[in-house]
């Protein structure tokens, strides 16, 4: 049975599952009649009645233990202009609403709810209190949270049973975030330039015992905070404190390294200590320490699949077995680890896992199966997927992942969708995709390559991404589809185009630049015009010189390369379609404009194509769950209408 719409969009069933520092006690966010909620289950007593707290007219942003008796959670509510709670129930209707953000503190069973910050009315006048910068193990009775004071962003230390505060360093109106050592003390600050296109990380100078205007400060990096953001290896950026007084972990790519690694960095002497883990080919993207130590125990990265490789053979030893125990289709994140006990929460996610929680006994070697993020999906109607790897024209090897429909042969050639992903420095994981399965569960095989550009394969892939819009990106596309013509998964004569945003554009680059490739394509808040799409961007970017030279590193300059861009931008190829084309674009999209999918829609038109154009209402550039729910049917009824899964039996001639 295929996956159904309202499968495909509907709303988690529980999240952001927390294990108590002593491993007794789990703690879920859940939605229940339109309302979330906090619940607290004890594991040792898996038949007792589990607490649960009700949020009203607010949503829950996160939730942590504090301690084994005491949790934290983060609410957003909005108010009015009057600076009153709105109702959830009035909120759609409302003309104003302002959203808020607050931290509170309870325990496990429900006693002594209490506000943070609540002794200091200057913060509460903050719209934004949800960030929690130190939850200091060694001291339960306390955690270091950031907030905005007299006009700058200082770092606080809180006392979670009454709520009370003290100021502990100074920011400025630019602060952006903090980080502190192992005790609690500041150790870098991230600030803004004046112009906000650039961010300053700033190394506390002299004893960690100094407070407020006491605390000096040394610039040891600046990096871009869009391209730091989209690039796939920053240069230095700092994660938890080390194991040595004045020393943290950072990752970084110091000395022209290709990738991102975990380094020890010496905050003092302002220099790296040691090389702590990286991998070749790969960037690392998590690292796993004690609490109590700061003692590296491992590092996680995404190659085909998520790879944990801890440092501890035995540690590895239980993780091997949990990665033969789930099977090769499921990424097993360890999201959680009792400090006092020997338990580790997991969350696991693939092609046909959406998402599910287990918890981890390593005495006992077992998993308990804790919930499921939709339940009602059935992993056995969904369809598997594979890594391909294939070579694009210059040698460059290219990884994807082929999602085949339920119950294919071997041999079997079903219609493919070509769906290149976003960004373009992202890439697609093995993780669940509910757009894939809604396709395969029809009878369509999905190609998604990560070609050259994408991110965590390190900075020259990615790298060689820049200013190949149209150019050898699109040819990693072309290459794909002749790859899987050649070794038999696909039929040449059966395949679309489907992508949003970057991949909106190479949906639209493949139907004018290969127009005989494809039988149909979908573009969603895709560019159309680079030229244009560049003055957008330079317009927004005014007085942001960094992030204007990003764009024109990955685009191109609308000036030195007017001829380039405009031979690459689809709206001046429309004479060459001969497919059907959709374009989807969300009327309030910031990042591109509906006018880049209007002006296409135009210039098919014009000249005489089949174009349909999807505007949906209120919709920015990363739809909502609901707003889904009106652009996944009409990519079905297009591809259906066009690639049809079933070819239609022929006419019986007359007797």
């Amino acid at each position: 049975m295929p996956l159904s719409i309202e499968e495909a969009t509907a709303e988690l069933n529980s999240w952001g599952l927390k294990l108590s520092p002593s491993g007794r006690h789990v703690l879920v966010l859940q939605l229940r009649n339109g309302s979330q909620r906090i619940l607290v289950a004890d594991l040792e007593q898996p038949q007792s009645q589990p607490f649960v707290y009700p949020l009203s007219g607010g949503v829950i942003k996160w939730a942590d233990w504090a301690s084994n008796d005491r949790l934290l959670f983060c609410a957003q509510f909005w108010v009015g202009k009057d600076r009153r709670a709105i109702p959830a129930e009035e909120l759609e209707e409302a003309l104003f609403a302002i959203p808020v953000t607050r931290v509170f503190a309870i325990d496990h069973d429900g006693g002594n709810l209490q506000m943070l910050f609540s002794d200091n009315w200057e913060v509460l006048e903050s719209k934004n209190l949800s960030r929690v910068t130190n939850f200091l193990p060694s001291d339960p009775k306390h955690i270091i949270m950031p907030a905005w004071y007299e006009n700058s962003l200082d770092l606080f230390k809180l006392n979670i049973d009454d709520g009370t505060s003290e100021r502990i360093a100074l920011g400025t109106r630019r602060t952006l975030f903090w980080f502190t050592d192992a005790d609690g003390n500041p150790a870098f600050r991230l600030d803004t330039n004046w112009l906000g296109s650039r961010v300053n990380i700033l190394v506390r100078k002299g004893p960690a015992e100094a407070r407020g205007r006491d605390l000096d400060w040394d610039k040891i990096a600046s990096i871009d905070p869009i391209s730091e953001q989209r690039d796939a290896a920053p240069e230095f950026y700092p994660l938890v404190p080390g194991p040595e007084p004045e020393t943290f972990y950072v990752a970084a790519r110091p000395d022209g390294s290709d990738t991102t690694g975990i380094h020890l960095y010496d905050v003092v002497h302002q220099r790296y200590v040691k090389e702590v883990r990286s991998e070749p080919g790969f960037d690392i993207v998590q690292m796993f320490y004690k609490p109590r130590t700061h003692e590296y125990v491992g590092a996680a990265h995404y190659a085909d699949r998520w790879v944990n490789d801890w440092v501890d053979p035995a540690l590895q030893a239980h993780l091997n077995g949990l990665d033969e125990y789930f099977g090769p289709e499921i990424d097993i994140h360890l999201i959680d680890r009792a400090t006092l006990g020997n338990l580790w929460l997991l969350y696991t996610t693939g092609p046909r896992d959406p998402g599910s929680y287990y918890v981890y006994d390593l005495d006992k070697h077992r998993v308990l199966e804790i919930g499921h993020q939709f339940p009602a999906i059935d992993k056995d109607r969904l369809g598997s997927t594979q890594v391909l790897r294939y070579k694009a024209r210059d040698g460059l090897e290219i990884m994807g992942y082929l999602t085949r429909p339920p119950n294919t042969s071997a041999g079997d050639r079903p219609p493919l969708i070509m769906m290149p992903h976003g960004g373009p420095e992202v890439r697609d994981t093995l993780a669940y995709d509910p757009l894939v399965q809604l396709l395969a569960t029809r009878g369509y095989q999905v190609f998604r390559p990560n070609f050259r550009g994408s991110s965590g394969f390190g900075k020259s892939f990615a790298d060689s991404g820049k200013r190949e819009w149209g150019g050898a990106m699109q040819d990693d596309l072309t290459d794909a589809l002749r790859y899987l013509v050649d070794a038999g998964y696909a039929d040449s004569e059966r395949a679309c185009i489907l992508g949003a945003s970057y991949g909106g554009y190479a949906a639209l680059a493949a139907a004018t630049m290969t127009p005989d490739l494809y039988r149909c394509a979908i573009s969603q808040a895709g560019i159309s015009d680079l030229r244009e799409q560049l003055k957008s961007d330079r317009k927004a970017m005014r007085g942001n010189e960094d992030e204007w030279e990003y764009m024109k590193r990955q685009i191109g300059d609308p000036s030195d390369d007017k001829q380039m861009l405009e031979q690459r931008s689809p709206i001046n190829r429309v004479q060459d379609v001969h497919i059907p084309i959709l374009l989807i674009h969300g009327d309030e999209d910031q990042r591109i404009s509906l006018e880049q999918s209007q002006a296409m829609e135009k210039a098919l038109r014009k000249a005489g194509k089949d174009v349909e154009l999807l505007v949906v209402e209120d919709a920015g550039h990363s739809p909502t769950r609901k707003q889904r729910q009106t652009i996944y049917p009409a990519i079905l009824d297009f591809v259906e209408k066009h690639l049809p899964a079933t070819p239609a039996a022929p006419a019986l001639a007359a007797p």
